[in-house]
């Protein structure tokens, strides 16, 4: 009997071990997901901004429409503490850039506002490339070693 009670309660630690892989490998998706949409948005800003002379207020409306869901509520939240959304998935430090970058928008004259955003753009795509290459490195490598962990666990309790 407890030999059947080990060998479940390893079935589940195996389990849980690799469900933690899992929720590794999905932090480096959504890492590079959400750098990816804060680009298209300095870059729906930026053709909004240059060729329509639509205001800010426009244009993040436009935005909503055309998706990136994680970072509009990220930005639609920047400045209201009360109920802040800071996704798990972001350094404390990448939340002051983003927020450094978003505070920026609409402060400036025009070709110093082109500028701007041309720049947030490229960093933003900077970024997501980066963390392109990491999910690629250590997001299969984190669920690999988190399944032998639960492998490994499995065994020594059965």
């Amino acid at each position: 009997m407890s030999g059947i009670l080990r060998l479940i309660a390893g079935g589940l630690i195996a389990l849980v071990a690799a469900y933690v892989g899992v929720l590794v490998k999905k932090r480096y998706k959504w890492r590079e997901k959400f750098y990816r949409e804060a680009r298209d948005y300095f870059a729906f800003f930026e053709k909004e901004l240059t060729f329509k002379k639509t205001p800010l207020p426009e244009i993040n409306k436009k935005y909503a429409t055309t998706g990136g869901q994680e970072f509009l509520k990220y930005m639609s939240q920047i400045g209201d503490t009360s109920k802040r959304y800071e996704p798990l998935f972001l350094k404390k430090e990448e939340r002051a850039t983003i927020d450094e970058a978003v505070a920026g928008l609409g402060k400036s004259a025009y070709k110093e506002q082109v500028e701007y955003v041309k720049h947030w753009q490229s960093e933003f795509d900077e970024k997501a490339n980066k963390c392109s290459q990491e999910n690629k490195k250590y997001g299969g490598m984190y669920f690999k070693l988190c399944v032998l962990l639960g492998i490994a666990l499995l065994i020594l309790l059965a």
